[in-house]
């Protein structure tokens, strides 16, 4: 699988605290998005997907309108992440 820098910088480290933005797929306008359902750090989002990974990428997309290759990023991301810490 080929991969963008967010995506090697996201999984060459811990998570912490971090913006939203750090995580590939996720931008700006998308992290405004996130923020307004009240998830507003990086591993608030990881706990979104770690209550169903599969049907994650669906969610973001659904309810917080990301694109489907920038849900697939994120999705890929948490993926990876997990691969490396867990």
């Amino acid at each position: 699988m080929s991969t963008t820098k967010k995506h090697r910088d996201f999984v060459a480290e811990p998570m912490r605290n971090k913006p939203l933005t750090v995580i590939p797929g996720i931008g700006p306008a998308y992290a405004n998005n996130l923020q307004a359902k009240g998830i507003v750090q990086s591993t608030q989002l990881y706990g979104q997907y770690l209550r169903n990974p599969t049907t994650f990428g669906n969610w973001l997309q659904t309810e917080v309108g990301v694109q489907s290759t920038y849900a697939k990023a994120c999705c890929d991301g948490f993926d990876s992440w997990s691969e490396n810490y867990l």
